[in-house]
C-alpha cells in the first residue's frame, strides 16, 4: 500500500508542479499581455493546483497513518470541530459562516486517524459556496 501511495502520488504531483509553474511563468512573463480576466484564470488554475497538492499530502498521511497501530483513546470531538471551524474561517475569511459547536462532545477512537479526516469534514461548508449557507452545527445526534 505504501510504495502504491507514494507511486499515485509521485505521478500526480509531477503533472501539478507543471501546470503551476507554467501558470506562474505565464502571470510572470506575460502579465502586461493578460487582461484582469486572464490573470484571475491563471490565479484559479494555480490555487486548484496547490489544492490538489494539499489533497495529495493528505492521502498520504492517512495511508501512513492507517499502517500505524490504531490507539483508543477519548477524543473531544468539539475541539476538533472548533479547530475545523478555525481553519475554515482563516482559509475563506470573506465568507460570514457562524460555527454551531456543541461543547463536551467526546469519543473514543484514534486522534491521528479522526484528526486526518479534517480536510473531508470542510466539504460541507465549501460546497455550500453558492448558497447562502449562514450557520454549520456540530450537535450531538
Amino acid at each position: 500500500m505504501e510504495s502504491f501511495a507514494y507511486s499515485v502520488s509521485h505521478d500526480l504531483r509531477v503533472p501539478l508542479r507543471s501546470i503551476d509553474g507554467f501558470s506562474l511563468a505565464l502571470l510572470e512573463d506575460y502579465e502586461d499581455k493578460l487582461d484582469e480576466m486572464g490573470k484571475d484564470y491563471l490565479r484559479r488554475v494555480r490555487t486548484a493546483t496547490q489544492k490538489m497538492a494539499q489533497l495529495i499530502d493528505d492521502i498520504l498521511k492517512l495511508s501512513r497513518i492507517t499502517r500505524c497501530e490504531l490507539t483508543l483513546e477519548t477524543v473531544n470531538l468539539s475541539d476538533l470541530a472548533g479547530i475545523i471551524a478555525d481553519e475554515l474561517r482563516s482559509a475563506e475569511p470573506e465568507r460570514k459562516v457562524e460555527f454551531d459547536i456543541t461543547n463536551g462532545l467526546t469519543t473514543k477512537g484514534d486522534s491521528r486517524l479522526l484528526s486526518s479526516l479534517r480536510p473531508i469534514s470542510h466539504l460541507p461548508v465549501r460546497l455550500s459556496m453558492q448558497t447562502q449557507v449562514r450557520c454549520a452545527r456540530f450537535l450531538p445526534i
